[in-house]
């Protein structure tokens, strides 16, 4: 068989360096999970409605192809909205941005790969890079509502934030139809 630009070279399973277990995901989704409870807490979220949301992230844990982490991030992104300060760009929400979808990368990560595998790093390099520029372009936007004014939107601004979701909305569905 010829070799490709798209093949990747075979790893042989006797040669483990530069892999990790299986399990290191799953500490990883624990204390990120552990991360946003902590957020949470620090917004002064009630206690029973921290355990509620530990709970949901240890069943996420459990079973990763479930809705947990979708429960977990949409009620960590509405506690910090409702238990929040006036300022939305304040390091909590920032935070939170960061950890729900890094809990996102990494619920998705666990849920496709099998109990007692090895990974190798270089399969893990790919969603790192689009985890990092997902980051880069939310933390530009952030950095931009940031110094806007903290008091009423100017229309010129609320009307190109209108056509820019109407422009990706477009872009969206032009790209479904291609598939």
């Amino acid at each position: 068989m010829t070799a490709t630009a798209h093949q990747r070279p075979i790893v042989s399973i006797m040669d483990r360096r530069g892999t990790v277990p299986d399990w290191t995901l799953r500490l990883a989704l624990v204390l990120v999970t552990v991360a946003i409870i902590a957020v949470l807490a620090s917004e002064r979220v009630p206690p029973g409605i921290l355990i509620i949301l530990g709970l949901v992230g240890l069943g996420g844990l459990l079973v990763p192809a479930s809705a947990g982490a979708a429960l977990l991030g949409g009620g960590a992104a509405i506690m910090v909205a409702v238990y929040s300060g006036s300022d939305p760009v304040r390091p909590a929400v920032l935070a939170m941005v960061v950890l729900v979808h890094l809990l996102h990368v990494l619920t998705g990560l666990v849920a496709v790969i099998p109990s007692r595998a090895r990974i190798h790093l270089s399969a893990l390099r790919r969603p790192a890079l689009r985890f990092l520029g997902i980051q880069a372009v939310v933390f530009a936007l952030a950095a931009l509502a940031w110094r806007l004014p903290r008091s009423e939107t100017p229309a010129l601004i609320e009307i190109a934030a209108v056509l820019g979701i109407t422009g990706i909305a477009a872009l969206v569905l032009v790209l479904l139809r291609r598939s």
